[in-house]
């Protein structure tokens, strides 16, 4: 394929490209569920010998695009990338059993289809689109010639129909849906689309409503399952034996209108939640535009709609929750695109959408600037998902170094961590689902290696502290994991928190050093603050989490330790000083002892005014050992000193004697 172009849309089939495999269902609205499945035409093939694509001498009277799809290496790779761009699945054009070629490929996407399977569970189904194709040339004229076709049509679609059943509904991979739940199930119902024009059919006009009614009554027995019937356009919700509607490239109105078939899709899905619609199969619809100039069947001049550099797939998708038709809270179930493979009408994105991007990029001391530039008014930003930044030893094999977001033009590469030496960069707009990819050419880069920085640990938590005292200090470790000096610019502390370091203002390579952290708190609770460290490393500046707690309420001691004593006997008391270190009065609420071996009474509670500032006031604490051994305790008080409950570890030992 080396691509399609005409002067009216310009190019319309690119040449195969670097195509971006963001996954599809990022087009829609966050948190979607909806299934998205492409259209596949199973009509192409080269001639023996040929080497020639596109117009020209045809192929089972198609243009030649450059690959057999009859061949299973090539149905095989072409499901990997529909795969690999987040599709779930595919829709096959079918003309029956008759045209043995169309019919091959289908049975070869059924079986690599299958083969993917475990159990009933498939990662990729496919569905099959009943052409009228399949009986207008053949067997059913859309011209009766005064001959009514309508036993002719029944004939021909239940004839098909049963090859279906027999060749495909069965098949693991084959899409089922549940009809009620609107979700893809084992146990569903085999998905039939429908791609008639049935006003077509004239002289005399069938009897439509006749001819449905049969096709109903003859696939209900089928052991595979009741058919669902989905077809074209808005007015297929209420088409009669209608199971759902899928949404065409199409345009409501006139060309200028509605040039890109945005006005259809409003329409389409404004029928979709009218009435009792609700309640059938929406089949959404998206293209990136559409060009049948090349097409046997072109009308003159041809329906052309405008891709707009990739603005018409952006939109397409878009109109799903336009006047708030589908969204996270009513999720369009389905979705079809516009196609996988139809170079002749101009809509395949099997090879990639022009978004009209070239790219060029340049280096300036450690920055690495680039330009995007569009060859139309049309293109845009907008079609950009990041742009990726390589790095490559020998201009062919690339390591991808970062990923920045779109709108953004320049890089200090020292951010990069490159080694020592001489470098090859690329740029790379990667692009919205299915959009080519473009890259820079190779721009070259001699680094003296780059700063990378990281600090252990990443948070410090201090015990309680009284207020207005300094605690110990606690060490955080500042690494140059890099290849490069570290520019240390600066280290600064917040809140109740002060820092000295060995840091200096350069860190070599490979060094690290210690910065010291202390808590001094300036009033009562919980304190809070952060290490900032500011280099020139990338991710900077690090950080590091600091907490501790400031207390008024100082104690005479930490522990008590009393001397054997025999079971059943109190010891004399020991006392713990609880001293109001604050500026306001201090509420003891209560003091408990966790062992029933100690006891304590105590003139802090009982003061109802509180510990005045600089006063104290004490718990006197007994042991009366209720058994031999060593015996431990918590004395615990509780007041609004901050880090309450203060706490005096108690242990001793009993005897028998």
């Amino acid at each position: 394929m080396v691509g399609m172009s005409d002067s009216t849309s310009g190019t319309y089939n690119l040449a195969p490209g670097n195509v971006s495999k963001l996954d599809i269902h990022s087009m829609l609205y966050p948190n979607n569920t909806t299934r998205v499945f492409a259209y596949f035409e199973p009509w192409f093939c080269m001639n023996s010998g040929s080497t020639a694509t596109g117009t020209g001498p045809l192929c089972t009277s198609h243009i030649q695009v450059g690959y057999n799809s009859n061949d299973s290496a090539t149905v095989h790779g072409q499901i990997n990338d529909i795969k690999s761009r987040g599709f779930d699945g595919l829709i096959m054009d079918s003309y029956g059993p008759n045209l043995n070629f169309y019919d091959s490929v289908a049975q070869k996407i059924r079986d690599d289809l299958n083969a993917r399977c475990g159990g009933s569970s498939c990662p990729m189904t496919f569905a099959l689109m009943e052409d009228d194709g399949a009986f207008k040339w053949t067997q059913c004229p859309r011209n009766g010639g005064g001959v009514d076709q309508t036993s002719c049509i029944t004939t021909a679609i239940e004839n098909d129909l049963d090859d279906m059943n027999a060749k495909y509904f069965g098949a693991a991979s084959y899409l089922k849906v549940d009809p009620i739940t609107k979700r893809p199930s084992s146990s569903g119902r085999p998905v039939i689309f429908y791609f008639f024009c049935e006003e077509c059919f004239v002289n005399p006009v069938p009897n439509w409503g006749q001819i449905w009614g049969n096709v109903r009554a003859h696939v209900q027995p089928y052991a595979n399952g009741n058919g669902l019937f989905i077809f074209r356009n808005a007015p297929g919700f209420t088409h009669v034996e209608s199971d759902g509607a899928f949404a065409w490239v199409n345009r409501y109105g006139t060309d200028t209108s509605d040039p890109f078939g945005l006005l259809y899709l409003d329409n389409f899905y404004d029928t979709s939640i009218t009435g009792t619609n609700i309640n059938l199969l929406t089949w959404g619809g998206a293209w990136k535009g559409f060009d049948e100039t090349n097409a046997a069947w072109n009308p003159t001049p041809p329906r052309i709609y405008g891709q707009q550099c990739g603005q018409t797939w952006i939109q397409t998708f878009s109109q799903v929750t336009h006047n708030s038709n589908y969204g996270t809270n009513r999720q369009v179930p389905f979705m079809g695109i516009v196609t996988w493979n139809d170079y002749e009408e101009g809509t395949e994105i099997e090879t990639g959408i022009d978004n009209c991007l070239s790219l060029a990029a340049s280096v300036s001391g450690s920055t690495l600037s680039w330009t995007p530039t569009f060859s139309s008014p049309n293109g845009s930003e907008s079609t950009v998902k990041n742009y990726t930044v390589y790095d490559s030893s020998d201009g062919q094999n690339l390591t991808a170094m970062t990923t920045v977001a779109s709108g953004t033009h320049s890089l200090d590469l020292n951010t990069l961590n490159l080694a020592p030496g001489n470098h090859t960069l690329f740029v790379q707009a990667v692009g919205l689902p299915s959009i080519q990819n473009h890259i820079t050419d190779p721009v070259a880069y001699s680094s003296s290696g780059s700063s990378a920085a990281s600090v252990s640990p990443i948070s410090l938590s201090f015990a309680a502290q009284l207020v207005n005292t300094t605690s110990a200090s606690q060490t955080v470790t500042l690494r140059n994991t890099g290849t490069a000096g570290l520019n240390v610019s600066s280290i600064t502390t917040s809140g109740n928190f002060s820092q000295t370091n060995s840091c200096g203002t350069l860190l070599a390579a490979a060094a690290s050093c210690s910065i010291l952290v202390k808590f001094t708190p300036t009033g009562p609770g919980t304190r809070t603050g952060t290490l900032t460290i500011t280099d020139n490393a990338a991710g900077r500046p690090q950080t590091v989490s600091l907490t501790g707690t400031g207390t008024t309420v100082l104690l005479s001691t930490i522990g008590l330790s009393f001397p054997t004593q025999k079971t059943g006997t109190t010891s004399a008391a020991q006392s713990v000083t609880v001293t109001n270190k604050g500026s306001a009065a201090l509420h003891v609420s209560s003091v408990s002892i966790s062992s029933s071996s100690f006891s304590q009474t105590n003139n802090c509670v009982s003061a109802s005014s509180g510990v005045a500032p600089g006063a104290s006031c004490s718990i006197s604490v007994r042991f009366k050992p209720t058994g031999k051994g060593t015996k431990s305790g918590t004395l615990s008080i509780f007041d609004d000193g901050g880090a309450s409950p203060q706490k005096v570890s108690l242990t001793g030992t009993g005897s028998q004697k």
